[in-house]
């Protein structure tokens, strides 16, 4: 993350990217937490038909 002693011309640009690379950051962790959720589910329900 970014340091808070930046100067005040840079927090201008960088406080807005900052808040937008976080909320990327989590919309790319709930996709990855999801995809992990769906892979669990197809592996437990193929092998319990195996079973």
């Amino acid at each position: 993350m970014f340091s808070s002693s930046l100067s005040c011309p840079f927090e201008d640009i960088f406080c807005p990217l900052r808040e937008n690379f976080l909320q990327l950051g989590f919309i790319y962790l709930g996709v990855e937490v999801a995809r992990f959720f769906f892979f669990i589910l197809i592996i437990t329900s193929s092998v319990g038909k195996v079973c």
